[in-house]
């Protein structure tokens, strides 16, 4: 059996380290081969190989590669690319945000032509198409880059197995899905039952009990808590920020942001934090509202799953003409964006009549529950409304858009019927039910608990095998053996 393992950030790289020798452990024949974003990940791994993988391959190499022998693909080449993923390109290259950079306001110390762009997506997608071919398995850390992408819809081409793992949004659980799309097919299928199981109600009633307590994701809370306390200016900051920009550091990726770029990052995100209070609100309107929470940006979820909402400015201003009229649109800033959205940002945002801009400091669980409404594209918030009664929109996909209460909107021309049409007690109880069917759905069978907190978090990066990788490693191997059958 041959099997192509696609690794990288976030402590993804030693958590699939550990599965690969789970693997080799139970099934020595078997060949693995490492595709990995990131040169230390790369350099970990061929410190650690022990014969475990065929070939390691690092994703900046084969970048840097491609930048310097630089190739003009003709548009009958790129034709026969998109035939073969029956996929576009383009939106392929828009989930790389190093390439195509105007999706947020990040900093690079390299801009991309359109030739450029071009060069390296189809180098990086043919490149991809021969590793699959030559293997039966294709196992992604995650879907959120042109190579996870790539991997996808060749795998689907030449009939192999896809394996990638999603967050279910509730209680720590993950599942290994066969598509891009956090679609989860068993998962829907027994929502499709009915059924309603004791332990599916208890984990929603927990699940709401928190929010109401204002206690949500640990990991996401902590996480976006460590974003915020690492912009503030103090000494511990200053002299971890000094270090950083000093330290020579020859695993950056050519066109990581260059020292001048760094140090103007940080003063403008020093100013920014300084003048946002004229723009973020910290009360909420008097008037009746719609909650739209803010993403992070640049948003993998939204690049791939979400690509015409990208633009944050023009969906604000989209939606605010749809909203019933005397109604406000609540927009709240997201918690990873403090001091990174551009103050221009928020002056325009705060032109428009019917919107109310709040700060990331506002609790959410009250914006929340006082809200008509919340929309989104692919957020957990999202989940989070539906759990406590709220009437949801969605304009993306999620996972939780299985469930039959919550709308789902594809034309924002469709948007001012949906949220005119009303909420009623009946809907709050039925769509407790339909909440009650999805965790049950959620717990049954396959879906892995990272009972840790593991992953995502700093404590990913441990070499050791931990419990998680045995979970993983259990219903990978529970797929396989179903294929070998």
């Amino acid at each position: 059996m041959n099997i192509l393992v696609f690794t990288g950030f976030s402590g993804f790289t030693q958590r699939t380290h550990a599965m690969c020798k789970l693997i080799k452990n139970e099934n020595p024949e078997s060949k693995i081969t490492k595709l990995v974003y990131g040169r230390e990940n790369f350099n970990f791994l061929r410190k650690h190989n022990e014969s475990l993988y065929e070939e390691i391959i690092c994703i900046e190499d084969l970048i840097d590669d491609l930048y310097n022998n630089k190739k003009n693909f003709s548009q009958e080449e790129i034709d026969l690319i998109e035939s073969k993923i029956d996929h576009s390109l383009t939106h392929i290259a828009y989930c790389e945000r190093t390439l195509v950079q105007h999706t947020s306001n990040l900093a690079y110390s390299r801009r991309f032509s359109q030739s450029e762009i071009i060069n390296q997506i189809c180098g990086i997608v043919k490149f991809v198409e021969s590793y699959v071919i030559n293997n039966d398995i294709i196992y992604a850390y995650t879907c959120a880059s042109p190579v996870s992408e790539a991997l996808y819809y060749f795998s689907k081409r030449y009939k192999k197995r896809f394996i990638t793992p999603f967050e279910t949004r509730l209680d720590y659980r993950w599942s290994l899905i066969d598509n891009n799309r956090d679609f989860h097919p068993q998962i829907l299928d027994f929502y499709k039952k009915g059924i309603i199981t004791k332990e599916g109600k208890e984990i929603i009633n927990s699940f709401t009990a928190k929010l109401n307590n204002n206690i949500k994701n640990e990991i996401e809370s902590n996480f976006q808590k460590a974003i915020i306390a690492d912009k503030q200016l103090n000494l511990k900051n200053i002299t971890r920020f000094l270090f950083n920009l000093l330290k020579s550091n020859k695993s950056q990726s050519f066109i990581h942001p260059n020292k001048f770029q760094i140090i103007l990052k940080n003063i403008k995100i020093i100013f920014t934090t300084k003048m946002e209070h004229f723009y973020l609100k910290n009360e909420l309107p008097k008037e009746k509202y719609i909650y739209l929470p803010l993403s992070l940006i640049p948003e993998a979820s939204l690049l791939i799953r979400g690509l015409k909402y990208y633009d944050t400015l023009s969906f604000i201003k989209s939606i605010s003409a749809e909203i019933p009229f005397g109604f406000k649109l609540v927009v709240r800033e997201h918690p990873s964006m403090a001091g990174r959205n551009d103050i221009s940002f928020y002056r325009e945002v705060s032109k428009i009549f019917n919107v109310h801009l709040i700060s990331y400091k506002v609790n959410p669980h009250k914006v929340l529950k006082k809200s008509d409404a919340i929309i989104t594209v692919t957020g957990s918030t999202g989940f989070e409304a539906a759990s406590i009664g709220k009437k949801v929109i969605l304009f993306g996909h999620p996972i939780y858009s299985m469930i039959n209460t919550i709308y789902k909107v594809d034309d924002i021309s469709d948007l001012g019927d949906v949220l005119r049409r009303k909420w009623t007690l009946e809907n709050v109880k039925q769509q407790e039910i339909e909440v009650f069917k999805y965790g049950s759905a959620v717990i049954s069978g396959t879906s892995i608990r990272d009972n840790e907190k593991i992953l995502w978090t700093k404590e990913s990066r441990n070499e050791d095998i931990l419990k998680i990788d045995r979970e993983i490693y259990k219903e990978f191997n529970r797929i396989v053996k179903k294929i070998n059958k």
